[in-house]
Parts: structure tokens; sequence; C-alpha cells
């Protein structure tokens, strides 16, 4: 009688032990999307960035101080 319920304990505890690493598996594979589209957002900030800051028109009064001198 023992037997039988020691593998009906290792049937159950199997089952168990699929579920959950089936539970895992879902969630690594979560936790590297999440990470891709981080990295993603991150690559796109970046890049928006350097749009802003080559697109930035310069304060002619503190990039050009020449030109306050030529306007007097």
């Amino acid at each position: 009688m023992a037997t039988m319920d020691l593998t009906n304990e290792v049937v159950r505890l199997r089952a168990e032990l699929e579920k959950v690493s089936t539970e895992r598996d879902m969630l690594l594979c979560e936790v590297s999307n999440l990470r891709r589209e981080l990295e993603l957002s991150e690559l796109k900030n970046l890049q928006d960035d350097r749009k802003e800051k080559y697109l930035r028109i310069p304060d002619a009064d503190k990039s050009f101080p020449f030109i306050d001198f030529i306007n007097h």
C-alpha cells in the first residue's frame, strides 16, 4: 500500500513540476520580450536625441558672439 502512495505522489509531483516548468518558460520568454522592447525603446530615444541635437538651431548670441559685434 505504501508503494502505491509513493507512486501516486511521484506522479503528482511530476505533473506539478511540468506545470511549474511551463510557467517558468513562459515567464522567461516574457522577460526576454520586455528586454528587447526596452532596448528598442532606448535605441529610439538615442535616435530622437541625435535628431533633436542636429535639428536645433543654435542661439546666435551664445553660439556666435561675433554677430552681436557686427550688429552694433
